[in-house]
C-alpha cells in the first residue's frame, strides 16, 4: 500500500475536528501559562498607583503580556468554533485541497455566532476585545491602518464605541466565556456525531 500523499494527509488533518479541538486546549495550556505575569502586571499597576505624584521616578520595563494572553484566547476559542465548521465544510477541504478563508481569518465574533453560541452584550464586546487581540494588538504595536475596524465597536442600537483594551479581570472573563464555549462545542459535535450513527443504522430509503 502506497503512503498517503502530502494533500491528502493535509485534507485528512484538516476535516479532523479533535484536530481543531485539542489545538484549542493547546493554546488555552500557553495562555494559562501566562496568568501569573498577568496578575503580576496589574498588582505593579496598583503598588505604582499608590505613590506621590510629586516625586519624579524612573521605572524599568516590565513586560506586558495583556496582549498575548487575549491573543492565545482567542485563538482557541476560534479552534473550538471552527472543530464545528468543520463539519459543514469538510468537502471544501477535499475539493480545494487548502482551508477555506473562513478559517484563516480572525473575524471572532462573526464565528461565534456563526456556531450558534448564545452571547450577551457583554460577551460581544469581549469577543472583540479578543479579536482586536488576535488581528494585531497581541502581537504589533499598531494595527495595519489608522481606521482600523478593531478599533470600534459597534453595540446592538448602532452606537460606536472604544472599547476598553484592557481589563484587570480579564482572566476571569475569557475564562468564563471559554468555559461556555467549551460546553457549547462538545454537546454540538455529540449531536452531530450521533445524529451520523443515526443516519448510518437507519438509512432512508430511496424512492
Amino acid at each position: 500500500m502506497e503512503p498517503p500523499s502530502q494533500t491528502e494527509s493535509f485534507a485528512d488533518k484538516a476535516v479532523d475536528e479533535d484536530g481543531w479541538f485539542f489545538t484549542a486546549e493547546d493554546l488555552l495550556a500557553a495562555a494559562k501559562a501566562l496568568e501569573p505575569a498577568m496578575e503580576g502586571y496589574w498588582r505593579l499597576q496598583r503598588e505604582r498607583a499608590q505613590l506621590e505624584d510629586s516625586e519624579f521616578r524612573v521605572f524599568d520595563y516590565e513586560p506586558d503580556v495583556r496582549g498575548p494572553y487575549l491573543m492565545l484566547t482567542a485563538y482557541a476559542i476560534e479552534n473550538f468554533c471552527k472543530a464545528v465548521v468543520m463539519c459543514d465544510s469538510w468537502w471544501l477541504i477535499f475539493e480545494k485541497k487548502e482551508l477555506p478563508r473562513k478559517f484563516t481569518k480572525h473575524d471572532l465574533l462573526e464565528l461565534l455566532k456563526r456556531v450558534g453560541i448564545p452571547l450577551s452584550s457583554e460577551d460581544e464586546e469581549l469577543a472583540f476585545r479578543l479579536e482586536r487581540s488576535a488581528v494585531w494588538a497581541g502581537r504589533y504595536p499598531v494595527p495595519t491602518h489608522p481606521a482600523h475596524r478593531t478599533l470600534y465597536f459597534t453595540r446592538a442600537r448602532g452606537e460606536k464605541v472604544v472599547p476598553s483594551w484592557h481589563r484587570e479581570d480579564d482572566v476571569k472573563l475569557a475564562k468564563d466565556l471559554v468555559e461556555r464555549v467549551r460546553d457549547f462545542v462538545v454537546k454540538e459535535l455529540e449531536a452531530r456525531h450521533q445524529a451520523e450513527i443515526n443516519r448510518a443504522l437507519h438509512p432512508r430509503s430511496e424512492d
